[in-house]
């Protein structure tokens, strides 16, 4: 037994003061900036980020068709166009990145001649990449399409009035405004990343293509609607192929060298990559789409309470709740009628936004009503780090606060390689800059909830026996105080870490008053008090956090303690010296696992020392004599050591 004991609390102390067990770091807000607008340093709701190599922030912003340069305290320094309401370059800019020399590139679509049509002459709207010096003015525009000769099929074209004010055509193939994502190369190459059609194109200081790699598939080096791309120190391309759930790398000349990773949610496993950066200390940054949910909704904690009732109703001198077996329905988080999991909730909020009518409505309100009832409820989020070879290294978590004010409706958008990370109020268009830090104990990972109820309740009891008056035979009062609180700790030491402690405590006290008219002599009181205190702990490990595979591993302690007071005496103790006095106690504990090897498949073990085993208390009862002397002394206690292995399967 004791190597059992020390062995679990081993266990745990290994598993809670190692941060290497899970290695998790952190993040710490650097600073604030922009807002909701359109230029000057204020945004839309399109947006994408750029940070070069002094630290200077580029934002593209698609709603205003402008591009803004910021300091690296967030500072407006200037915009392209610098007045967007009489220069109209843009479309809809996306991407941008910069080059050694401060050269600003910017992804869009605009309307390309078609060479040796005049009259009239023809268009044709195709992805580019615009060129800007470091002051923002224009310098070049690339394609990434030959659009110098004639299109071999019939396309439908629309009636347009060119830059010269002159009637013209104007062709729109299929995807023609596709996102681009660009990269610059230490070797002064641009890479171009065509989501749509999963092929990198490697354009030359003058925006001509001299190699294209890639190709849709899921094959080696193949591509699924990748979603951004890096580069390193080296010229290796880095890729976050969403739709295969890896990272693919090219080398610079575009052989492909390696995949990493896939779908899942372990280390160097992704669920939809949709960011990639490199650090400028060769770490590879992706951030996936994957979302751990933690949330704790409202109860009945407390039903009606039975102070001085025992479980079947009938009086009881020994009334505190007495120590129970426990199983997992007794755990803390379970004793709020919920249990703390690992819960995918993305699809389904998405579901609620998208769907309309009246079955829309519905779920709303139910949605509504699930926030009104919830204790507390944040989303996990996470980036890993990758070294040159693919090699997982280290993650980093943070929390978004689902009910805090202020933090919502942060969303994840960008990565840079100083290795920050940017967050966006989707209210506010604010944007927050955050530093990666180490392990390290964070007050965002704790929750804490904490419950306390009072009660105070007085009977009473009348009864007039079958005589030829209607005065009272037995006239009996009682007085009823109880008083119960909990406290919740749960701690998320990662995505699938979770360490919950819980303590509860209850009084209840008994003030009976027994009156007999006609014989006062046998009239007494009697008064008992008692109190549990309950201390549960749990720590959990999620081994499969797939909402349809869902595994978990628990390892669970219990320690209860209680004791009671009480005794009787005569209302009239000149005649009646009767009384007697009671106290009992308890002291027991509950080690436990309850492990999912499989889906369908459940482990449990426990071990229970209790005492005492099947009563409230151990207790002593002392009576005296209506003289007042010793009558009578009664002691019982019970204990009993419990083993038990539970195998639960489904079919």
């Amino acid at each position: 037994m004791r190597q059992f004991v020390g062995l679990f609390l081993g266990l745990l102390f290994l598993i809670v003061v190692s941060p290497t067990t899970w290695g998790v770091g952190s993040i710490q807000l650097d600073r604030e900036f922009g807002g909701k607008g359109a230029g000057h340093g204020v945004f839309g709701k399109d947006i994408r980020i750029h940070v070069d190599a002094e630290g200077n922030i580029y934002v593209s912003d698609a709603e205003a068709k402008l591009v803004q340069k910021l300091s690296v305290a967030g500072e407006f320094l200037f915009q392209i166009p610098g007045d967007p309401t009489t220069n109209t370059l843009f479309q809809k800019p996306g991407d941008v990145c910069t080059d050694g020399e401060g050269n600003i590139y910017v992804t869009d679509y605009t309307a390309k001649h078609l060479e040796g049509t005049e009259n009239p002459r023809i268009y044709i709207f195709t992805p580019c990449i615009y060129q800007f010096d470091s002051q923002g003015e224009l310098i070049n525009t690339f394609f990434i399409e030959d659009v110098r000769v004639r299109p071999k099929t019939v396309l439908p074209v629309k009636l347009m009035i060119d830059e010269s004010g002159q009637s013209a055509y104007a062709i729109q193939p299929k995807y023609y405004d596709r996102s681009l994502r660009v990269a610059w190369s230490p070797e002064g190459f641009l890479y171009v990343l065509d989501i749509q059609r999963s092929v990198i194109h490697k354009l030359d200081a003058d925006g001509t293509e001299i190699k294209r790699f890639g190709r849709y598939g899921a094959g080696a080096g193949d591509m699924d609607e990748p979603a951004d791309l890096a580069l390193d120190a080296q010229g290796n391309v880095w890729i976050a192929d969403t739709k295969n759930h890896r990272v693919v790398k090219y080398s610079a000349d575009g052989q492909f060298l390696l995949n990493v990773g896939r779908k899942g949610r372990g280390k160097a496993e992704f669920v939809e990559p949709q960011a990639i950066a490199v650090t400028n200390n060769g770490l590879v940054l992706v951030k996936d789409s994957s979302e751990f949910t933690r949330a704790l909704y409202k109860s009945p904690i407390y039903g009606p309470t039975q102070t001085g009732v025992d479980e079947a109703g009938s009086r009881s001198y020994f009334f505190a709740s007495r120590p129970r077996s426990m199983d997992r329905t007794d755990l803390a988080t379970n004793d709020l009628a919920t249990r703390l999991r690992v819960l995918e909730e993305a699809e389904y909020l998405r579901y609620l936004e998208e769907t309309e009518g009246e079955k829309a409505e519905e779920d709303i309100e139910r949605k509504t009503q699930r926030l009104r009832n919830t204790l507390y409820h944040h989303v996990i989020e996470r980036v890993q780090l990758l070294d040159s070879n693919g090699r997982y290294r280290d993650r980093v978590l943070y929390r978004i606060d689902k009910q805090d004010v202020e933090e919502h409706d942060l969303a994840f958008i960008a990565l840079d390689n100083a290795g920050h990370i940017y967050l966006r109020d989707e209210s506010e268009f604010t944007i927050r800059r955050y530093r990666m830090n180490g392990f390290a104990m964070q007050k965002s990972a704790l929750n804490a909830v904490y419950s306390t109820r009072a009660e105070n309740g007085e009977n009473q009891f009348i009864e007039d026996y079958e005589d030829i008056d209607f005065d009272p035979d037995v006239n009996d009062e009682e007085n009823l105080f109880g008083w119960r609180q909990r406290l919740l700790l749960n701690y998320d030491l990662s995505e699938r870490w979770g360490l919950s402690l819980q303590n509860q405590t209850i009084y209840n006290e008994r003030d009976n008053r027994f009156v007999t008219p006609p014989k006062p002599e046998d009239s007494y009181t009697y008064s008992d008090e008692g109190w549990d205190n309950i201390l549960d702990f749990n720590l959990r490990y999620v081994t499969n956090p797939n909402p349809y595979r869902y595994k978990e591993l628990n390892l669970y302690a219990q320690r209860m303690d209680g004791q009671t007071d009480g005794g009787s005496e005569a209302i009239l103790s000149d005649r009646n010296r009767q009384r007697s006095e009671g106290t009992g106690d308890s002291q027991s504990y509950v080690l436990g696992l309850n492990w999912d090897i499989f889906r369908n498949t459940n482990f449990a073990l426990e071990f229970m020392n209790l005492d005492p085993d099947r009563t409230a208390r151990n207790y002593t009862r002392t009576f005296y004599d209506v003289s007042g002397d010793l009558h009578e002394q009664f002691r019982s206690s019970s204990r009993a050591k419990v083993w038990a292995a539970e195998l639960t399967v489904s079919f």
